[in-house]
């Protein structure tokens, strides 16, 4: 995992046509990924509190255990590093970096219906290597009552 600056391949988030549950999903993602690779900060503490915030306190917890899964599902499955935008910075926080633009379309594929789109973001996502786990918990986060509830409860 690695924060990165800005490249030419990087959208900015208003521009890539997230909705509102997925745009809270990137900032829960983002404060986990940071917390791998700044253990002096209290980013997982984070990454539930804004999961709370957002999906109240029933559950802020189910959604931001299901997103952590998720990225350990990633985690095991690439060889190289994920580059995801440093949520702490302002000016690159409005961006979104080519892997966690992968990451959030599969998800989108996933809740969709579409997975032959999703296993191809996938697979890029997981550089080409396992992307059953993945994908299982993406759509653990559709099929499990409690997460789908917290993550897409309007």
């Amino acid at each position: 995992m690695n924060n990165h600056k800005a490249k030419s391949s990087d959208i900015s988030i208003s521009e890539s046509g997230l909705d509102f549950h997925e745009e809270m999903m990137l900032a829960i993602f983002r404060q986990f990924l940071l917390a791998y690779t700044d253990a002096t900060q209290p980013h997982w503490e984070r990454a539930f509190e804004i999961s709370i915030t957002v999906y109240g306190e029933a559950n802020g917890a189910y959604a931001a255990y299901g997103l952590l899964r998720i990225l350990q599902a990633v985690r095991s499955s690439r060889r190289a590093v994920f580059r995801f935008v440093n949520p702490c910075c302002e000016n690159c926080a409005v961006n979104l970096s080519d892997h966690e633009r992968h990451l959030m379309r599969a998800i989108r594929f996933v809740g969709s219906g579409d997975m032959a789109s999703a296993q191809m973001e996938a697979l890029i996502l997981c550089d080409g290597f396992e992307t059953g786990a993945t994908l299982k918990a993406i759509k653990d986060i559709y099929n499990s009552s409690a997460e789908k509830d917290a993550v897409f409860d309007d």
